[in-house]
């Protein structure tokens, strides 16, 4: 597992410290070079568990298909509800942590995307990976 620096919004928020497994990360690259032409970055969502007071654990992920347009985000919330599901019958003990972008830095649209995140779970991780190497090298936030 590699331990990342979280931003935390405020004192109040629940996570200081987020263990990311490799697979994930691997899972999130292969998601983004697989993405649909056109697209300009992917999201999903990441499964794990609170491991403590202030700790996530986040060990598998899956896509989630989205659209962005103008400042609007539509997230297929049925494909995300039935994958959640899928992934808890084989896993029964993950549940959702919150979720992943690549990018370079958030915008306006991550914080709608961070909102839908915000009803699943109390305080969503959002990893954001720098996939394009914008700056000469992977960048994990």
């Amino acid at each position: 597992m590699t331990s990342l620096d979280v931003f935390v919004a405020g004192q109040e928020y629940g996570v200081k410290q987020v263990q990311v497994s490799p697979m994930v990360l691997f899972n999130v690259l292969d998601h983004y070079l697989r993405r649909a032409a056109g697209s300009t970055r992917v999201i999903g969502t990441l499964l794990g568990k609170v491991t403590g007071e202030n700790s996530v654990e986040v060990v598998s992920s899956f896509p989630v298909p989205h659209s962005e347009s103008g400042g609007e985000v539509g997230v297929d919330v049925v494909y995300h509800k039935s994958m959640f599901e899928l992934q808890k019958s084989v896993e029964p003990g993950e549940e959702v942590v919150g979720w992943y972008a690549t990018g370079d830095a958030p915008d306006a649209n991550s914080v709608l995307i961070h909102e839908f995140y915000g009803q699943t779970c109390a305080n969503p991780v959002h990893l954001l990976i720098d996939a394009e190497l914008f700056t000469d090298m992977t960048k994990l936030k």
